[in-house]
């Protein structure tokens, strides 16, 4: 599929810092996200262990992450984000562009998905944001979430094989910040541990079609490893 800025499946010997992409630059670990992971996955933490990816801030993206949150949840969960990162516009730190998991009460393990991408309103950074109904992670296990920020403005949530999907609008440009991060941001206001099993970034919004196509791989993938996506 087109627009692949980076890919990469984690766990037991595979390189944590290797971009699949063709043709793209590798990623950064920070501290060791490894060190606590298993033969498919490994664990990221906030500001503790994380990995810097090798992706600029894309004003239409398509961000997808196999997760799972460790409980009991933290109250947020980075997946894919550079909220707190400098706008390359101002240079005051906006909320970005961002995937996590985020709960209105920490501790009670209901968590939902929310993506958010700044918009530019005249100079002034506008959060606009996407979240899904709860779910319930204790008994949810690995799923695939899917952020996207699509050519007309929408910002797209979606949990893959649920109906949990959620889509604002906004009708301005995006304000873009600094490149992303996997399972960290660039301050400490989300810090809840997650489970990463893969992430990709697209450049692009992909479609439904290409979405439930890339689905059907990564559940068929996880299947043969006794994992239920």
């Amino acid at each position: 599929m087109d627009g692949l800025e980076f890919a990469n499946f984690y766990g037991g010997n595979s390189d944590p810092e290797r971009n699949l992409a063709p043709g793209k630059d590798r990623a950064i670990m920070r501290g060791d996200p490894t060190a606590q992971g298993g033969n498919f996955f490994i664990r990221c933490e906030g500001m503790v262990n994380w990995i810097d990816l090798p992706v600029e801030a894309l004003a239409e993206f398509t961000l997808i992450c196999v997760a799972k949150a460790v409980l009991p949840d933290a109250g947020s969960v980075p997946l894919i984000s550079n909220t707190g990162s400098a706008s390359q516009s101002s240079g005051a730190a906006i909320l970005g562009g961002a995937m996590y998991l985020n709960d209105a009460a920490a501790g009670n393990n209901l968590l939902r998905l929310t993506v958010v991408q700044t918009a530019n309103d005249g100079g002034a950074a506008a959060s606009v944001v996407a979240s899904t109904n709860d779910f319930n992670a204790s008994t949810a296990g690995w799923q695939m979430f899917t952020g996207q920020c699509n050519a007309a403005g929408d910002r797209i949530a979606r949990i893959m094989g649920s109906a949990l999907t959620a889509t604002t609008i906004s009708d301005k440009p995006a304000m873009l910040a600094q490149p992303y991060r996997l399972g960290g941001q660039y301050n400490a206001n989300a810090k809840g541990k997650v489970d990463i099993a893969a992430a990709l970034i697209y450049s692009r919004a992909l479609s439904e079609e290409e979405l439930d196509v890339l689905y059907a791989f990564v559940r068929r993938l996880y299947a043969r490893r006794g994992i239920t996506i």
